[in-house]
């Protein structure tokens, strides 16, 4: 008999914490307004989600971006 593989989702984050976009460019740097271009682009800085009309970042999301856009960096530096 053979045997079938199912392929399962990632664990939804249980309770996520929700950041603001003043919240997101204090944690990277920025300025507010250079956040809100970045979302209005859609193709640079983390994922966004409107609640209820407010902008809000999920910190798992934007930790993952860090992560990965520091990474990107050093590796132009080697």
């Amino acid at each position: 008999m053979a045997t079938t593989k199912t392929a399962t989702a990632a664990p939804a984050e249980s309770n996520p914490v929700w950041m603001t976009t003043e919240q997101v460019a204090e944690k990277l740097g920025l300025h507010p307004q250079t956040i809100r271009q970045w979302r209005h682009r859609g193709t640079v800085g983390p994922k966004s989600f409107k609640m209820g009309g407010a902008v809000r970042y999920k910190e798992s999301d934007v930790d993952a971006w860090l992560e990965k856009h520091s990474r990107d960096t050093e590796q132009d530096f080697d």
